[in-house]
């Protein structure tokens, strides 16, 4: 396994020198420069932390932060590859999809479609390319069944990795530190030896696999302790139930098993046409005018249960959460079954 960070114009001047120590030393294995972002603007300081890389000897990748937007993934892609013409990285290409409004605005099938568009355009030019992602993007929001041909740079800041794909490099925190840079870094495990294949010139022309990328490597086998750091079944449960208490207690549990929540609330109230109201009442039928809010991530969801409960209304919530491995299955049926709550697994 090696170690590694990844950084962008945000980390500032960088002391170098300190940098090539850890490396010298053995606890820092390789950086991931941002080349730029969107349809053409390259990081104002990617050339910089490029030559002082190199020039330290540190083994360098490089990535580029997705928009979409008035450009295409085939446009954003040209645009990278623009950026590192004629630079040497043996931590190879990464196209970076998170969570900007037109990423998220489109179908699961959409947004993969667009991601592959870009992964390809990367790969025809011979680099060696991945994606990175969040867990949550690639197990929730991406089809990753069609992603299995690319490698995967993966993001989840928890003790394990929960990502449906096999991944050679987890991003396992934001809030790191290294020598010479001010503030918190990004940091990183890599599982494959990236520079052993990654290699030439181009620094991607590999043998084998479609579009110079190199053939996919299984993951190495966890040493004792820290299995959790490789992939492992997970599910996604829809769990519902009602009001806000109850609603309180499900995300304090997922806050714990730190799972991504995606809900939506169903308010009944009664501002329905008075005629309808009336009949049913005459005729002993029950009646309700039901509005339904969603799907709203975390945050947004709280904010309608508060709302809902403010106006003193009658809720019902259905909270996807996920992904979820299967000792915090238990966890979650335990605490389902005590509050009658009911839960189905939907991926």
């Amino acid at each position: 396994m090696k170690h590694g960070i990844d950084i962008s114009r945000h980390q500032g001047k960088i002391d170098w020198a300190k940098l090539a120590a850890e490396h010298r030393a053995g606890t820092l294995d390789f950086v991931i420069i941002r080349a730029g972002y969107g349809g053409g603007t390259i990081d104002p300081r990617f050339e910089e932390y490029y030559a002082a890389a190199t020039a330290a000897g540190i083994p360098v990748g490089a990535y580029w932060y997705a928009y979409w937007g008035p450009y295409t993934p085939s446009q954003e892609a040209a645009s990278f590859l623009r950026a590192v013409e004629g630079k040497t990285l043996e931590y190879g290409l990464w196209y970076d999809v998170e969570y900007e409004p037109d990423i998220l605005g489109m179908s699961r099938q959409a947004r993969t479609d667009k991601v592959l568009e870009g992964l390809n355009t990367l790969a025809a030019s011979g680099r060696y390319v991945g994606l990175y992602a969040s867990t949550d993007m690639i197990n929730n929001r991406l089809e990753y069944r069609r992603l299995r041909d690319y490698d995967i740079w993966c993001a989840q800041y928890a003790s394990r990795n929960t990502c449906k794909l096999p991944y050679g490099i987890w991003q396992y925190t934001s809030s790191g530190s290294a020598e010479g840079i001010a503030g918190r870094v990004d940091c990183d495990r890599a599982y494959k030896d990236y520079p052993a294949f990654v290699t030439g010139p181009l620094a991607g022309a590999a043998a084998g696999g479609a579009g110079g990328q190199a053939p996919a490597e299984p993951l190495p086998a966890p040493a004792p302790g820290q299995e959790d750091r490789v992939p492992r079944e997970t599910h996604t449960w829809r769990i519902t139930g009602g009001g806000k208490a109850d609603a309180d207690r499900l995300l304090a549990l997922c806050d714990k098993l730190e799972l991504y929540i995606l809900g939506t609330v169903e308010v009944q109230h009664g501002n329905g046409p008075v005629e309808l109201l009336n009949m049913a009442n005459r005729l002993a039928l029950g009646s309700s005018c039901t509005m339904r809010i969603g799907p709203a991530t975390r945050g947004d969801l709280i904010a309608v249960l508060l709302q809902a409960d403010a106006l003193g209304l009658v809720v019902r919530w259905a909270i996807d959460v996920g992904p979820v491995s299967t000792g915090d299955t238990v966890a979650l049926q335990e605490l389902a079954a005590k509050m009658c709550w009911g839960m189905e697994e939907v991926g």
